[in-house]
């Protein structure tokens, strides 16, 4: 219960302060575990705010600055738990993975650059977030349509354009509103229109996305 306690308490401490975050992957098992690790995105505005709170709850594995775009330096920081491991939560702790705000591979430079989403894009999400309540704590995630959205960059910039089957699931899973996927997802997805029609059909033409970063 240690690892469960700390996450539990950070997540109070953080929404105390009413922050600005997201849990955008890893969250459909809590507050028992994580799915795998939990990947958090933190408005960069409260970037600072939420950055200090973590650095007193959880030790650091890895951390990375990738420089500054548009809005907001963009770091990914990698925290866990401390203590013994728990067998019966994944990875035998909980495993953070912080972005300061929403940035991706940049397929203009041959994806060896990062840069983030688009300003309007990045207020969408945070504006239409999703509380989800725990027991005497809650979190943030995205709505249907920008989890949606945010898979598709997920896989298209990260993952080479291929679909893993949690990714297919996931996605399929979710009730999406058509109109509001496809205005939230013309901001960083050009063909949002094909896009949404390979997710109806479950085609998935992976590769073929030509993205606004």
């Amino acid at each position: 219960m240690i690892h469960i306690s700390q996450f539990i308490n950070f997540l109070k401490k953080i929404n105390s302060l009413d922050s600005d975050y997201i849990i955008q992957r890893g969250f459909s098992k809590l507050p028992s575990s994580p799915d795998n690790d939990i990947d958090m995105v933190i408005n960069y505005e409260d970037f600072n705010v939420i950055n200090n709170v973590l650095k007193g709850s959880f030790s650091v594995k890895y951390s990375y600055d990738y420089g500054f775009a548009e809005y907001s330096q963009m770091i990914n920081t990698s925290y866990y738990t401390s203590g013994e491991e728990d067998k019966t939560i994944s990875h035998g702790r909980f495993y953070i993975d912080v972005d300061s705000c929403f940035f991706y591979p940049s397929p203009y430079n041959d994806f060896k650059t990062k840069w983030t989403v688009p300003l309007l894009f990045n207020e969408i999400v945070f504006n239409t977030k999703k509380k989800i309540n725990l027991e005497d704590t809650y979190y943030y995630i995205p709505s249907p349509e920008c989890e949606a959205v945010l898979l598709v960059l997920r896989v298209d910039l990260e993952k080479n354009g291929i679909w893993s089957e949690k990714y297919i699931k996931r996605i399929n899973d979710l009730v999406i509103n058509k109109d509001i996927f496809l205005n939230t997802g013309k901001l960083v997805l050009p063909n949002i229109e094909k896009i949404s029609d390979e997710i109806k059909n479950l085609t998935f033409n992976t590769k073929s996305h030509t993205l606004c970063l």
